[in-house]
């Protein structure tokens, strides 16, 4: 399975879903991704007070993308 990251129309789902009360296997169905990847997600990004924040989600994203690139040569 390849890896694809989360949109961020995608992202809001994930802490809407956890206040309804659905298990993580339950979102990985509902937007069609692995439980594995739902899970990698709260974990890298709920706060310690158990909130996920989107923003902070697609923030992070960014920069952990930005930080594997290779420099470019100049």
């Amino acid at each position: 399975m390849n890896y694809h990251a989360l949109r961020i129309e995608e992202r809001p789902t994930i802490p809407v879903s956890r206040l309804h009360g659905m298990s993580q296997q339950a979102i990985a169905l509902t937007l069609g991704r692995s439980p594995t990847t739902i899970s990698r997600k709260l974990r890298r990004n709920t706060n310690l007070g158990g909130t996920y924040h989107v923003v902070m989600a697609q923030s992070h994203m960014r920069q952990r993308r930005l930080a594997c690139r290779l420099p470019k040569s100049c």
